[in-house]
């Protein structure tokens, strides 16, 4: 079994399945929620978003290539996980 140190593994592939694999039931519960109660997990789930590219953005103002550098790669991991769970919201209705 693969773990998240694992160099062979590669967390932004994970991070979509991950997204695929949450998408029913993450669908399911924005169904139930009011249009406000949707809009505030929208906002949320952009915030967070937000907030992961303004790290990865930090770093390449310090000069520093996130996309190369093995720190990074939860960052980029988590980005892409907040980018469909952004996507499943914006979609539910």
């Amino acid at each position: 079994m693969a773990t998240l140190n694992d160099p062979n593994m590669d967390l932004q592939e994970f991070a979509q399945e991950l997204a695929y694999a949450v998408e029913g039931p993450d669908r399911a519960a924005l169904a139930t929620l009011s249009p406000e109660a949707r809009q505030a997990q929208l906002a949320a789930r952009h915030a967070l978003h937000k907030y992961l590219t303004d790290v990865w953005q930090a770093a390449k103002r310090r000069d520093e290539d996130p996309a190369n550098n093995p720190e990074y790669t939860g960052i980029a991991a988590l980005r892409d996980l907040m980018m469909y769970l952004v996507e499943f919201t914006s979609q539910a209705e």
